[in-house]
């Protein structure tokens, strides 16, 4: 991905307590997973940011708008605020506005 020139807002995700849930729930940890990863990738996509790694449940995405990076990480956290098969995904967003190098 080319960095878009100016500020960019860095975004990254974690799913809060990821081990202990597939730990708990291995039958289900594929399709919670999966949810957790449409749900992220659309609402990233949504908003015009670049997801530019994945590691397990944690994403970085890069935005060039600090009002979309915002409204990804509001719609994130409203669509996986809902019973996903028996549990609340819970994930923790961090935002950061700087130049790239």
């Amino acid at each position: 991905m080319q960095a878009p020139p100016g500020s960019i807002t860095f975004f990254f995700s974690d799913m809060e307590g990821s081990t202990v849930l597939a730990q708990e729930r291995p039958d289900e940890w594929d399709a919670i997973k999966q949810c957790h990863d449409d749900i992220l990738q659309a609402c990233i996509e949504e908003r015009s940011g670049h997801v530019f790694n994945i590691v397990g449940d944690a994403y970085c995405a890069a935005f060039s708008d600090i009002v979309e990076a915002t409204q990804a990480a509001v719609e994130v956290q409203r669509r996986l605020g809902v019973d996903v098969r028996g549990h609340r995904i819970k994930v923790l967003i961090g935002l950061h506005t700087g130049s790239s190098e």
